[in-house]
């Protein structure tokens, strides 16, 4: 394949037929044609790698990797691999993006020399849309430290006043990567990490590039449902993300960074106690009876990683639910997080927002 500029790669798993079309009828119908799509199909169980198979026989810029069952890490880094076009752009295989959304982040690269392009988003909800600007500033055209604000945007996004968003800047989507970059660097996803792969990979990609270019266009869609992963039921979560904040504290210790990320980071940990309620404390799926629950969530709040994170977070960085959340915390009252719980998560379920 000649003149290819950029390469999309969509890792597929578990994807409902309608949905999956829907993807990639609006990759293939960009207004800007030259790319290639590399379709991964980790090894789904549905009928996802045989749509994938019938798009690739209608359009030559198609490609299909099946890869045995190794997660979306590898499904991404098996992309790469292949990939030859000037830039790499992931898109999850249950979003769509704009039909100028090639040509505009191609616009966008002429504009500024960046290494990473990011563009704001779409938040699809069942019932409504709404506009997802990941920082309270239009453009910024980062260099040097300036990139430590797209990285604590997705750590702490109260830091900046970045915290608008219904989702936060850390995916791989709604971003263009050169490849030769990516390929200088050896910026690779880690399949070691089941969550927040793809926020530790833009660690070290925001960190390692020359020049970031953020501008709000809203060109990519991101759904978001009440059966997204974020609403399954994981018994292994806190140690997916006991993991993950090892590599974001062993990234501050490299880089040198700030006394900010310390902080962010705290933030972060006092939040993710709400996602091991969601997904695993207090899950329906969760057989255990209630005093076990309550003694779960004390076995994190008194657990090192996270104790040294209640005690010593700066208010300053938390919205209101969150200064509730934390002072409970450190009074261990247990019970009372178990109520704020079932009070942001009725509100979540009901508008698609976290209470703030």
């Amino acid at each position: 394949m000649k003149d290819i500029i950029i390469s999309i790669i969509v890792p597929v798993y578990k994807v409902p037929e309608s949905i999956l079309s829907q993807c990639i009828n609006s990759i293939i119908t960009q207004s800007f044609k030259s790319f290639e799509l590399i379709l991964v199909d980790d090894e789904s169980p549905d009928n996802a790698g045989k749509v994938c198979d019938e798009f690739a026989r209608q359009d030559k810029r198609i490609k299909v990797i099946h890869q045995k069952n190794q997660g979306v890490s590898v499904a991404r880094n098996n992309g790469i691999k292949i990939a030859i076009g000037e830039w790499i752009t992931f898109i999850d295989a249950d979003d769509w993006i704009e039909p100028n959304f090639l040509s505009s982040f191609l616009e966008m690269s002429n504009e500024i020399n960046a290494d990473i392009l990011i563009s704001a988003c779409f938040v699809n909800y069942a019932n409504k849309e709404v506009k997802n600007p990941f920082f309270n500033t239009p453009v910024i055209i980062a260099k040097n430290d300036e990139k430590d604000r797209i990285i604590l945007e997705y750590l702490c996004s109260k830091l900046y006043s970045d915290d608008k968003a219904f989702t936060d800047v850390g995916s791989p989507w709604a971003k263009f990567y050169k490849r030769d970059f990516l390929i200088k660097n050896n910026l690779l996803f880690d399949p070691k990490l089941i969550r927040m792969q793809d926020n530790v990979f833009n660690l070290y990609a925001i960190e390692k590039a020359n020049t970031i270019y953020y501008k709000e266009l809203y060109l990519y869609h991101y759904r978001k449902s009440l059966i997204s992963g974020f609403n399954r039921y994981n018994p292994n979560i806190t140690t997916y993300y006991n993991l993950v904040f090892k590599y974001i504290h062993d990234f501050i210790q490299e880089y040198k960074k700030s006394n900010l990320f310390i902080e962010a980071l705290r933030v972060k940990k006092i939040k993710s106690i709400y996602v091991f309620c969601k997904m695993d404390f207090f899950h329906p799926n969760n057989t255990k009876s209630f005093y076990s629950k309550i003694q779960e969530i004390r076995n994190i709040a008194v657990s090192p990683l996270y104790k040294e994170a209640i005690k010593n977070v700066n208010f300053r960085y938390l919205t209101k639910i969150e200064l509730i959340w934390t002072i409970l915390l450190k009074l261990k009252c247990y019970i009372g997080i178990y109520l704020i719980f079932k009070l942001k998560d009725f509100i979540f379920k009901i508008s698609g927002k976290n209470i703030n």
